[in-house]
């Protein structure tokens, strides 16, 4: 039965739910859980995961998709629009707390549970991560004898590429310069950052770590021994209209979800053009999510 499933789940995952809240435990409603996700396709798919999961269990779910960026999709969250979204810790933290300190994977979550505004929950941080990085080709780290980001400091004209906000954020150019005294002209580059790394456009550029044109294209990602990025690991964002039964199968998904996964997830996207219905759907049968 499927409640017998949730509670497995539930039970199989206990020190986690622990940390989901406080939401009343009660079976699905007739009112749909309304799930989100970003305009990418990373994000798609495990927004997917999350909605089949709870369909699988008995919910009704309203997917919200591809909804663009946090000055769009964050207000509609706060507003009830959205009951459940998957985001990525230190991102996040730094839209509500631009001027967030931590870095460590779980001083970010524990700073992240406290900015978030009244009748939102970070439900179980996952292990999988996907964030900001900066990377250059294998010949330009070889030529200029690349390990880490503070390599760069001894290397002239260099031009980071990315998308256009991040010439305002705290670890684009402002922070570089700070964190590791490097100098850089900053192109916008944009959905072409990585083909344009790739040409000799750009010098670097900035490149979410689980994409897998990184591996495909053996990229090199600069060490950040400063900390300059902060740790996103994947991490839902909960309503108050998400109850616990529903909270423990997400949890349940962040649980099973690593790193290498979610890589491969988008492996499967991007070269295989599947829709984050089916990618989602068989990684959840091959973690016994659902059947």
């Amino acid at each position: 039965m499927k409640f017998l499933r949730i509670a497995a789940i539930a039970a199989s995952i206990g020190s986690l739910i622990g940390l989901a809240g406080c939401a009343p435990s009660t079976a699905p409603s007739s009112e749909p859980i309304v799930i989100g996700s970003q305009a990418y396709y990373s994000n798609e798919i495990i927004a997917e995961a999350y909605a089949l999961v709870l369909e699988d269990a008995g919910f009704t779910v309203e997917r919200k998709f591809s909804l663009g960026q946090r000055d769009v999709y964050v207000p509609a969250i706060v507003a009830g629009e959205i009951d459940l979204f998957p985001e990525y810790s230190g991102n996040l933290l730094q839209f509500f707390v631009p001027t967030a300190t931590e870095t460590a994977a779980d001083d970010v979550y524990s700073a992240l549970a406290t900015a978030l505004p009244d009748g939102l929950t970070a439900l179980a941080m996952s292990p999988a991560t996907d964030q900001d990085s900066y990377n250059v080709t294998k010949e330009f780290a070889t030529a200029n004898n690349l390990v880490s980001i503070a390599d760069l400091a001894g290397v002239p004209d260099i031009t980071l590429g990315g998308a256009p906000e991040l010439a305002e954020r705290p670890y684009g150019p402002s922070g570089l310069l700070e964190k590791y005294g490097v100098t850089v002209a900053f192109e916008a580059t944009g959905d072409t950052t990585v083909e344009s790394l790739v040409a000799g456009i750009v010098d670097m550029a900035n490149v979410y770590s689980a994409d897998p044109r990184i591996q495909q294209l053996g990229l090199v990602t600069l060490a950040d021994p400063q900390g300059l990025f902060l740790a996103s690991n994947v991490v839902p964002i909960a309503s108050d209209a998400v109850n616990a039964d529903a909270r423990a199968l997400i949890d349940a998904v962040s649980a099973a979800m690593s790193a290498d996964d979610l890589v491969a997830l988008n492996v499967r996207s991007v070269d295989e053009k599947l829709s984050a219905t089916v990618i989602a759907h068989d990684w959840l049968v091959s973690k016994g999510l659902i059947k």
